[in-house]
């Protein structure tokens, strides 16, 4: 499931919920098996995406994973920076079938506030980014590659995207 760009900006408009992901079956295409793999739901290029209540399975081939995000930033000319904050809450991951949670794709810039623990495991309102080294704070954020495909972070954490338009040389001198 790909959301392109959607032009709501607000929580819990644009979302999925009550939802079943299932990443293979016993009829799945091998070129899907064997190549790429697949992503289970891949967010809008735009902020406040929801999932509530959805429950994931059969993402164990490949480079699978449950969650992605910008969907159709990596088709050129993209425009779009990345780093666009999800809302999660109530998600099940099969233990068995989906060891890899998010698998974030180009720009690599994803930011998933967990509103309840059940994607990373912390504790509400804990995020999911994709991994940057700056990310690496002692403590706060754990590198997970295998699961998460970057770091998760405690609630403790504040993770906001920052965007400047218009710049011109000069903006930040003075």
């Amino acid at each position: 499931m790909s959301l392109g760009d959607v032009e709501i900006y607000e929580p819990d408009v644009n979302l999925v919920k009550n939802a079943l992901v299932v990443g293979s079956t016993p009829n799945s295409d091998d070129v899907l098996l064997l190549g790429e793999g697949t992503r289970g739901i891949i967010g809008p290029r735009s902020d406040y995406f929801t999932i509530r209540d959805t429950k994931f399975y059969n993402f164990n081939f490949g480079k699978s994973g449950a969650l992605s995000d910008c969907s159709h930033c990596f088709f050129l000319p993209s425009t779009d920076s990345g780093a666009r904050q999800y809302v999660t809450s109530n998600l099940f991951f099969d233990a068995l079938t989906v060891p890899k949670r998010i698998w974030w794709q180009y720009p690599y810039r994803g930011i998933i506030l967990d509103q309840d623990g059940s994607l990373t495991g912390l504790g509400t309102n804990s995020w999911a980014v994709a991994y940057f080294p700056y990310n690496n704070f002692s403590g706060e954020c754990t590198l997970d590659a295998s699961k998460y495909d970057g770091h998760i972070c405690n609630p403790t954490v504040e993770v906001r995207r920052v965007c400047w338009y218009a710049m011109a040389p000069g903006t930040f001198t003075g």
